[in-house]
């Protein structure tokens, strides 16, 4: 009897890891009406099978149908409820392994003083002539909603050394991005800074206005923005593609286009490739709003 109660407990047991298991592989499933009906079928597959080996069991235990039926029952209810628990329950972003949880409290300005605590480098340092700055407080915008820190002029604190501030952020970006436009291109400041982001490999550029490039700029593709910054212009994609390369983060550009045209397979088929982006948990909340 002992052998035959270890027997049933351990099948128990290899049904209950299985069910689990299964249940945290659909919990990833980014598209509901398949989640919900993989999950009904793990349930359906699994409760019978725990009906049985509790119900067995019990029934050897005690060698009552009277007992053993209704623990049978239990048992199978537990493990179907547990498998919808475990797919349904509510994922907070700092429970999904290497999303980085993002700062709420007010950005840094000129302004803002400079609080205690390690430097976190910006993703991107933007490189520009101060004639663009509308144009460059867009981009900046743009790129911060999609949850990149964001570095330039704008952001130095008073009392701050002007250049040893830039020289500290420009040496420790993922990306410099840099804007061209005719007084860029004849900036000592820009093509110094474009010259350290090509020589560290991080150089990403936009052509705000069009101009001749000096060497050795001439020789970095320039993402044509001069119709504009934003997703009416496809160019604004392929330099978020660039971005994205660079600072480890792939898809933005495909994301940008996703949310732009509202398209839901699009926006699922992101989820699903980049499940640990910090815009996951943005996409979720527009796919439900679709």
């Amino acid at each position: 009897m002992d052998i035959e109660v270890l027997i049933i407990s351990a099948a128990m047991g290899f049904g209950m890891i299985l069910s689990v298991v299964f249940a945290f592989l659909i919990r990833r499933i980014p598209v509901l009406p398949v989640k919900i009906a993989m999950t009904c079928l793990v349930a359906v597959f699994f409760a019978p099978m725990s009906f049985w080996a509790v119900g067995a069991s019990t029934y050897v235990l005690t060698g009552s149908n009277g007992v053993a039926i209704p623990a049978g029952i239990l048992g199978g209810a537990i493990a179907a409820a547990a498998t919808f628990l475990i797919v349904f329950a509510k994922r907070g972003q700092s429970q999904r392994q290497g999303t980085p949880k993002v700062r709420r409290g007010p950005r840094k300005t000129a302004s803002t003083p400079h609080t205690t605590g390690p430097r976190i480098p910006p993703d991107v340092f933007i490189s520009y002539r101060r004639d663009e700055r509308t144009d460059v407080l867009q981009i900046a915008e743009r790129l911060r909603a999609l949850k990149l820190k964001v570095w330039f002029d704008a952001d130095l604190r008073s009392g701050t050394s002007f250049d040893s501030e830039i020289d500290w952020n420009i040496r420790r970006a993922k990306c410099v991005l840099v804007c061209w436009s005719p007084g860029a291109a004849t900036s000592d400041w820009v093509r110094g800074e474009a010259t350290i982001g090509r020589e560290r490999e991080v150089l990403a550029a936009a052509m705000l206005k069009s101009c001749s490039l000096p060497a050795p700029f001439n020789l970095v593709h320039a993402e044509d923005l001069t119709s504009g910054v934003g997703p009416e212009n496809r160019a604004w994609f392929h330099l978020l593609d660039r971005i994205g390369a660079l600072v480890g983060r792939p898809g933005l550009g495909a994301y940008e286009l996703a949310v732009a045209s509202r398209d839901r397979g699009a926006i699922a088929a992101w989820m699903g490739e980049h499940p640990h982006d910090p815009l996951f948990d943005d996409a979720t909340a527009l796919l439900r709003s679709i």
